[in-house]
């Protein structure tokens, strides 16, 4: 038990880092740390994860606010926010716990993990070939924002994962440009998420909660003073690697779970 704590700690550590590095995997790390390292439920961990990235984040945004592409920021955050609320509130409070297929009964939480690992290696992808994604224009950016809010709000995913490759597509925008305008939308969405998680705040576990977050600020800074001297081309390939390795992770566990 105490091993598993203290990796789960290292992990908070190394999430920002990685959020610091990549404006990314805040939400992928995080998740999975306090659901298998801490025993949170996924809703909990949901919920806390709001309040970690909302911290962070801003952590983040003043390190990097000289490459901070605002209308492109707020457009994609006012976006995403209004998803997050619509399916806060029309989605969630209809989804069966659980769906019978080919013979076997599977959580919906397990089925949302699924689709999120999916959507992660389709955006790998597409970042390993930027040419054939590049110069996309304001309502591809929007509707990538409503996918944001929809994941974000049922699995509290869909954060710097997307939002970064998201931005980075929009005509030529740089990947430092976009990393350091996701810090923006990951803080207002989790603002909203807090907002809209308002009665669940009160169960939050503050004993692992106060720590973890502490230790994700020291990452996030380390990470944000290390990707100023990275090219766009390691920060993108970096991201990728990110991506395939949590992925992988989070699927062969679900796998595991289900059969």
């Amino acid at each position: 038990m105490e091993l598993t704590i203290a990796l789960g700690f290292f992990g908070a550590l190394l999430m920002g880092f990685v959020l610091g590095v990549l404006g990314g995997g805040g939400a992928i790390l995080t998740i999975p740390i306090l659901v298998y390292l801490f025993g949170f439920d996924l809703r909990s961990a949901v919920v806390s994860s709001y309040a970690i990235l909302f911290f962070s984040s801003i952590v983040g945004g003043i390190q990097s606010r000289k490459e901070i592409e605002w209308r492109l920021a707020l457009l994609f955050a006012t976006v995403s926010m209004v998803f997050i609320a619509l399916t806060k509130f029309f989605v969630l409070p209809i989804l069966p716990k659980e769906f019978l297929l080919f013979g076997l009964k599977i959580s919906t939480q397990s089925i949302l993990l699924l689709l999120f690992v999916t959507i992660m290696y389709i955006v790998a992808y597409k970042l390993l070939n930027p040419k054939k994604d590049k110069g996309k224009g304001l309502v591809s950016l929007a509707l990538n924002a409503a996918l944001v809010g929809v994941l974000g709000s049922l699995i509290g995913v869909g954060g710097g994962f997307l939002i970064v490759p998201a931005i980075y597509a929009y005509r030529n925008t740089t990947m430092s440009a976009a990393i350091a305008s996701t810090f923006i939308v990951i803080t207002l969405n989790s603002a909203s998420g807090l907002a809209v998680s308002y009665s669940e705040l009160k169960s939050l576990n503050l004993a692992i909660l106060l720590p973890f977050l502490g230790l994700a600020v020291v990452g996030v800074i380390a990470g944000t003073l290390l990707s100023k001297k990275w090219s766009d081309a390691l920060l993108r390939k970096s991201f990728v690697v990110l991506l395939l390795a949590v992925g992988t992770y989070m699927l062969t566990k679900e796998i595991i779970e289900i059969l």
